[in-house]
């Protein structure tokens, strides 16, 4: 986690260096004038990394040059009022709305956020204590639905004039269903309409849709808080214990214990040792899963580890003294040829 962490700050630098890098280039092409009478307030580079201040940023930093912003008008609106279409990537396989002839784009949309396997379990732990009443649904709901809200507001904001059905198509092929059918000219056509599933009432999917708002990725609260995950992490570290460390780097060394018995292994060629080594792998994948470790077959297994690389060294050590009687046997076999 903490890895993922600082390849998210280091990306996010990278961004804000380019992004100003392009600014300085237009401001000298530009004579460095003004290109306008507003000015925006740019947020402060060079940070350290115990800044707080990456924390508090409500919104995830996005290039802003990812996406045109274009701008058109769309249809049934009653007061013709024109939208800034923000964060879009490409055309979507040369759909167009549902409700316009404008094309489908893909917006440009915040990676999810990464989570360790203890941290799968304790979400997982605490969606199951909500229950089966409906308000323990609904909360389990909204939390599962956070990157699908992100993602139906980067859409929205990509393609003005859409409806679910338009987010469906993108993001949920399967759940809108097609079929052919003969219009009032009699001719066959294509009609389009969203699958059972989607139209059980109270739907997850509709209800985030009417309460998404029309926001681009990168004018959105970051799904992911790089700085407070690493803070967290840090702390953690901190506390931690020397016994629970040694818990935790048990399976790296069983891990590198493994690999090297392996390695050896396929040196010296030796068939009873590869055999147990592959069931040894299976069994340490079995010890090492659960939360609390079997201590007592963990020394076994370890016996195990310690019986495998006795074989093998004195595999090595016979191997080595039977390489050196036949060196000299061919060596005095050579002076009788001299002679």
């Amino acid at each position: 986690m903490l890895n993922c962490c600082i390849e998210r700050k280091r990306g996010r630098d990278e961004a804000r260096k380019a992004q100003e890098g392009n600014r300085d280039g237009e401001h000298k092409a530009s004579g460095g004038k003004a290109s306008g009478s507003t000015t925006t307030k740019e947020p402060s580079q060079g940070k350290s990394w115990d800044s707080r201040s990456d924390s508090e940023e409500e919104f995830f930093e996005c290039p802003s040059d990812q996406g045109e912003m274009e701008t058109f008008q769309t249809e049934g609106e009653k007061d013709s009022s024109r939208f800034k279409a923000e964060g879009r990537l490409h055309p979507y396989n040369n759909m167009t709305l549902l409700n316009s002839t404008e094309p489908l784009y893909v917006p440009v949309t915040q990676e999810p956020a990464p989570m360790t396997e203890d941290q799968l379990e304790e979400q997982s732990e605490v969606l199951t204590k909500l229950g089966t009443s409906a308000k323990g649904t609904h909360l389990r709901a909204q939390m599962q639905s956070a990157c699908l809200l992100s993602d139906m507001e980067s859409f929205k904001a990509a393609n003005p004039g859409c409806v679910l059905e338009d987010f469906v198509r993108w993001y949920s092929p399967r759940d809108y269903v097609e079929e052919e059918v003969f219009n009032e000219k009699g001719r066959t056509v294509l009609k389009g309409e969203l699958s059972a599933r989607m139209k059980i009432p109270g739907n997850t999917w509709v209800e985030t849709w009417e309460t998404a708002r029309v926001t681009p990725a990168r004018r959105q609260k970051r799904l992911f808080d790089d700085t407070k995950e690493a803070e967290k992490v840090l702390h953690y570290l901190v506390m931690l214990k020397p016994g629970d460390l040694a818990c935790h780097l048990l399976p790296c060394l069983l891990h590198a214990a493994i690999v090297k018995l392996k390695h050896e292994e396929s040196t010296e060629n030796i068939p009873s040792v590869g055999k147990n080594i592959q069931q040894a792998t299976s069994q340490a994948n079995k010890l090492l899963h659960s939360v609390n470790y079997d201590y007592k077959r963990l020394e076994d297994f370890i016996n195990q580890l310690v019986t495998m690389e006795r074989v093998i060294t004195e595999a090595r050590s016979l191997k080595a003294k039977f390489a050196v009687d036949e060196e000299e046997n061919n060596g005095e076999a050579a002076l009788e040829i001299q002679k």
